[in-house]
Formats: structure tokens, C-alpha cells, sequence
């Protein structure tokens, strides 16, 4: 084997990279590939990229996500308001000022880091750009939501229902001696799923060990200061090309980290950036109490809204920050529970709250909490999968793909930590196990667990096998006449479901609506249903009365056979109303309004949207075309006339 050039070994399935004395290897195992890179951030990099060089080319994930914004505004209302001539100035001004406060605040390791994957790949200055920008993909997403959905407004998107979410049992909440995990009298399970737009650029599930040999830099009086101790090792669940800083992680002192986006007002352009933030925690942090003392550096900002959740196998805590106020929330009882909604009273007054996202996020939380709770005391790996994997239907007591308890169809990644309760000054690494959904999304959550395990060095454990997990055939939470085993049919039809998304992106909406019929094939769920009828409302603005009938037809089968969460029930009644206006039938609107208008603890949005409605017919222009929330297109509750 040469330096500085790649090197296969066919019979262990194996390639090698070596540069400078430091070897870095690329492994093959149930479907995942396994990196394992040493050096310095530039060195890892661009090891990483020289190992899965042809993965990352083909999918290219780099341009999927780095182009975010230039994406938006092709397709948004905007562009046909501006000039011709202006239009590729007007988007590089956009561009600079979305992206050039994130890449100042990067940190240079982060930099290097990209920088190294880019070089490997022979990329130019505009592809080492969308590299970098394409890892800041959940900062983008909540600077431009906080920025142009305004009060009133809901977006297309919220009727697909993604969100994160974690389950964490510790001590007496578990069972003892289960059929997986054995001769660990202190432990804890910490089940993550990570969703998030773009399942079909996530093809390449990678677990990346990083192995740093540079000195550990910390963030003092607004610097970074470098220090004489070399930063610990630690671990990202991610894919080919995306190194994964700050979303699903474990470091070498047994900590885990997953992130949850939030959504809030408290969102701005200074300070370190979110996914740096995440990053500087899980490799600076050797013990719960180090992040507790995180929390109080007042130089540690945070630009981005989100939920930093940190587990080891003692306890749990989900670290809130916003732009502007932080907070720590315990474990409790021996479990914890995380979905993508603040709880702290600071942050939770800032937070944008959307109808449908909220339902949805604390519908979750509490579906996940209340299976822990009552089931504490007799918790396993395998029923932790079973709660994340859930797909219940709780209002109906039937399987849902998609509504109030979904079955994420955007989870791009799903985990297990079992992680260790020793003492850190005593640590022993490979007393620690993940267990990862195999295969590619959508819906990875159903697909087999396999184990990881790690060497004292905390590399991988390759001897360390056993069989794979799956959830039950019939999960405890969710044993009612309505429950059918998630089945093909199901998987099919949610690759649909997400090829309806990616067009609606893109404003094929025509493509949309076949792409949603063909998942309502292999299984109709409600929610399926209830996507095609909005889309067909949305289809209505090129003028056709055909859609408009459509889509009432739809919402009234949906209204009249099916019971959804209220704000979800609400939006559909909005609907109906709606189509009664742009079909001409005023006085059946305002039955439909004033029916919305009495009803108990309507929220801000809606009460806005139907006395707006109320006042005035809604018309054709008031269904718009921007992508503003995760790109997927908004039909909103209302528009604010020009005057």
C-alpha cells in the first residue's frame, strides 16, 4: 500500500486511505459504510472524500442542500416581480446576505473539515461553496421561516408532518435482564430518529468515527483559544459527503447528542452557528455537568433555535437555546421525551407556532412519553424501537402513515444508544452500543437495527456482532382492532408520498398529484387523501374550477368518514369553505366560517384567517406560489391585500 493513494482489499471488503502516516479505512457492513478518519480536520476531510469519492459524486448531496436558497427563489413569487434583467443580481445579493454571516461565524475547523472533502473531489470555488453552505441547510431553513411566514400563514408542507423525536429510559424504568442487553446493572436506551427534506439524496448511510489529532480550541471572552489537550474522539450517524456536525452523534466519554429544529422568533445573525454550536458541545463536553457549564458561558450564543438533547447512562437533559435566552430541561422519573417544541417558558413565548406543526409535535411528545411512562419499569431495546417506529393513529385507533401520529416518513436515520452509567474517570467506551436502522429512507424506522460496538479506543469493534432488532409485528402501543404490521405496500407507498414532496418543491404540480394517487394505491391513508385535495386547491390558481370541485369533493369525503386532530379538523373546515368561495357558493362559506369561528380555543392563525374569510370572499390570487417552509410550498390561510 502506497501513501496518498487508495487502496482496496477485496477480500476484507476494505479500502484504505494513508497520508502522512495517518491511515484512514472505509468499511462495508449491513448495508453501512463505516469510516474511520484520523489526522486533522483538513486531514479527515479529505480522507473522507478520497474513501467515498464515488458515492458522494453520484448522489451529490452537497448540491442538493447548498442549493437551497437559490432554489426558493427560483421558485417563489418574487422572481416574477423582479425585472429580467435584475434577476441573477437580485439572487446573489439574496445569497450574501443569507449565507455570508453563517460562513463568518463557521468555525475554521468546521472549514477545513468541507474544505478537505472538496479538494479530494478536485470541486471548484462554487461547489466548495455549496459545500460548506449545504451543512448550515437547518440554519437556512429557520432563518427564512422566521423571516416570511407571518402570523396567519400555514404552509402545504405541514400536512406531510416530519418532526424529530427521542425516547430516554435509564435505571428502574428498564427491564432487567433482557434479551439483548445483559451484565449492565447501570445503563441507559436513548432512541433518535432524524428527519429532515431530501430522503433521496440520503442513499449512503455512513457511520463516521473521527479520530481528531489536533489540540482542542475553546471558546474564551469571544475567542477561541487553543488548548495543550487533543480533542476527544466521537461519532456521527450521517451519510456519504455530509460529515454530519451537530444532528446525531456520541463522543469517546460516552455523552449522546441528537439536535431537534425549533422554530422561533429569537433567530439572528449573530453568534456561533447552530450546527457549529452542536458540534463545539459533543467534542468539548466529558460529562453532563461540563454541558451544564456550557449553558452558563454567556460567549456561547447560539444563532438558530433548536433543542440540543445530551444523554449518558445516568441521565438525560434537553438544552434549549434561541438567539437569546438558553435553559436546561431534566430527565425526570427516569425517562425524558423530545420533539421539536421548546418547554422552557423564555424560549416557548418566542416560538412561532403554526396550527399543524404544533398538533403534530406535542401530539408526538406525548404519544412517546405516555408509552414510557406506562411502561416503565419493563422497557427494552426492542420496545424503544417499537415507541420510536410508532405509527398509531391514536383519535382513530388505526395504522397512519401520515396525520397525527405519523410514520416519519422523512426520517433519514434512526438510533439506538445504549449507553453507559459509570463514572467518567472510570470510563470504559466500549461498554457503549448504537443500534442503527438499516437501509435507505423514507421511513427508516421499520427497517431491520443492526449493532455497532466499539474497541477501548474507541474504534470499531468489528468482532462485536449480533442479530439485528426490528420492531414487534404488533408494537405494545399499539394493540386496537385498527393496527395492521407496517408491510411493502406501506414502504411503496411512502416513497410516493416523498417523490409528492420533492415535485411540490419544485412546482410540478401536476407530477404531485400522480405521485400522491400512486401512494394512495399501495395504501390509502387518510392523510394521503387529504394532501391530494390541497393540492388539488392549489391547482385551482391556473383558473380550473375542475380542481376547485375536486378538492371539495375529497374534503368532504374526509369530513364525513375520518376524525382528525382539531387543528387539522379546523384547517379542513377552512378548506371547505374555501372551496365553496372560489366555486361561487358565498352563503356556504360563511356556514362554514361562522361554524369555525365559535368553536373553543382557536388559535391566532386561524381565528385571522376565517374573519378575514368572513369579511371577504376568497379568491383565485390569494393562493400564492413561494416555497417558504422547508420548500415544500404553502397554501396559506390568508394574504394580506397590497393596500
Amino acid at each position: 500500500m502506497r501513501e496518498g493513494e487508495v487502496f482496496i482489499d477485496d477480500k476484507k471488503n476494505k479500502k484504505y486511505w494513508e497520508k502522512d502516516g495517518k491511515l484512514s479505512t472505509l468499511s462495508c457492513k449491513n448495508g453501512f459504510y463505516i469510516l474511520e478518519l484520523h489526522g486533522n480536520p483538513y486531514e479527515r476531510g479529505f480522507a473522507h472524500g478520497m474513501l467515498l469519492k464515488e458515492q458522494i459524486e453520484k448522489i451529490d448531496i452537497v448540491g442538493y442542500y447548498g442549493g437551497f436558497l437559490e432554489s426558493l427563489f427560483e421558485s417563489s413569487d418574487i422572481i416574477d416581480k423582479i425585472p429580467c434583467f435584475l434577476r441573477k443580481t437580485s439572487a446573489k445579493v439574496l445569497e450574501q446576505w443569507y449565507y455570508s454571516p453563517l460562513e463568518k461565524r463557521c468555525l475554521e475547523e468546521t472549514k477545513d473539515e468541507m474544505h478537505g472533502i472538496c479538494d479530494a473531489l478536485g470541486w471548484g470555488k462554487r461547489k466548495r461553496k455549496q459545500a460548506l453552505r449545504s451543512i448550515f441547510a437547518p440554519d437556512i431553513l429557520e432563518h427564512l421561516v422566521a423571516g416570511h411566514l407571518k402570523v396567519g400563514e400555514e404552509t402545504l408542507g405541514s400536512y406531510y408532518l416530519a418532526g424529530c423525536s427521542a425516547a430516554y429510559a435509564r435505571g428502574r424504568a428498564l427491564k432487567e435482564n433482557s434479551d439483548v442487553i445483559k451484565n449492565f446493572e447501570d445503563y441507559a436506551l436513548l432512541a433518535r430518529n432524524l428527519d429532515f427534506p431530501g430522503v433521496f439524496v440520503w442513499r449512503n448511510p455512513t457511520i463516521i468515527f473521527a479520530h481528531p489529532t489536533e489540540k482542542l480550541t475553546i471558546l474564551e471572552k469571544g475567542k477561541m483559544r487553543k488548548t495543550d489537550e487533543i480533542k476527544q474522539p466521537y461519532i456521527y450517524i450521517s451519510t456519504a459527503g455530509f460529515p454530519g456536525f451537530g444532528l446525531t452523534g456520541l463522543n469517546s466519554s460516552g455523552l449522546a447528542m441528537a439536535t431537534f429544529v425549533c422554530l422561533s422568533k429569537n433567530c439572528s445573525m449573530e453568534g456561533m452557528s447552530m450546527l457549529n454550536w452542536n458540534n463545539y458541545v459533543l467534542t468539548h463536553a466529558r460529562s453532563m455537568r461540563d454541558v451544564r457549564e456550557m449553558a452558563k458561558n454567556p460567549d456561547l450564543k447560539c444563532m438558530s433555535p433548536h433543542v440540543l438533547m445530551v444523554a449518558d447512562g445516568k441521565e438525560a437533559l434537553s438544552f434549549e437555546v434561541d438567539s437569546v435566552n438558553k435553559d436546561i430541561r431534566n430527565s425526570q422519573f427516569d425517562i425524558h421525551a423530545q420533539t421539536n417544541h421548546f418547554f422552557s417558558p423564555l424560549l416557548h413565548k418566542q416560538e412561532l407556532k403554526y396550527p399543524l406543526l404544533t398538533d403534530f409535535t406535542r401530539g408526538r411528545y406525548s404519544l412517546i412519553y405516555t408509552a414510557l411512562d406506562n411502561h416503565s419499569g419493563h422497557l427494552t431495546l426492542q420496545q424503544m424501537i417499537n415507541i420510536i417506529s410508532c405509527n398509531l393513529n391514536l383519535k382513530e385507533g388505526k395504522t397512519a402513515l401520515t396525520g397525527d401520529i405519523p410514520s416519519q416518513a422523512t426520517t433519514i436515520t434512526s438510533v439506538v444508544f445504549r449507553l453507559a452509567g459509570e463514572a467518567w474517570e472510570n470510563y470504559d467506551i466500549s461498554k457503549n452500543e448504537i443500534w442503527v436502522a438499516s437501509g435507505v429512507p423514507p421511513a427508516v424506522c421499520y427497517n431491520p437495527y443492526y449493532k455497532f460496538g466499539f474497541n477501548k479506543d474507541f474504534s470499531w469493534d468489528e468482532e462485536n456482532q449480533s442479530p439485528s432488532v426490528s420492531r414487534s409485528a404488533d408494537p405494545f402501543i399499539g394493540n386496537s382492532p385498527g393496527f395492521i404490521p407496517f408491510n411493502d405496500k406501506m414502504r411503496k407507498s411512502l416513497e410516493y408520498l416523498s417523490l409528492s414532496q420533492e415535485e411540490i418543491k419544485q412546482g410540478k404540480i401536476k407530477f404531485a398529484i400522480e405521485n400522491i394517487q400512486k401512494a394512495r394505491e399501495y395504501f390509502d391513508d387518510p392523510g394521503y387523501l387529504y394532501i391530494e385535495a390541497l393540492i388539488h386547491l392549489r391547482n385551482g390558481k391556473e383558473g380550473s374550477k375542475k380542481e376547485i370541485a375536486t378538492a371539495l369533493q375529497q374534503f368532504s369525503y374526509l369530513e364525513k368518514n375520518h376524525s382528525f386532530s382539531p387543528a387539522k379538523d379546523t384547517a379542513l373546515n377552512l378548506s371547505i369553505g374555501r372551496c365553496y368561495d372560489l366555486l361561487g357558493k358565498r352563503e356556504e362559506a360563511i356556514l362554514r366560517y361562522n361554524n369555525i369561528i365559535n368553536r373553543n380555543k382557536l388559535s391566532v392563525h386561524f381565528k385571522i384567517a376565517v374573519s378575514k374569510s368572513i369579511q371577504t370572499p376568497f379568491t383565485i390570487d390569494q393562493i400564492n406560489n413561494s416555497f417558504d417552509y422547508f420548500l415544500y410550498g404553502p397554501l396559506k390561510f390568508y394574504k394580506e391585500n397590497s393596500d
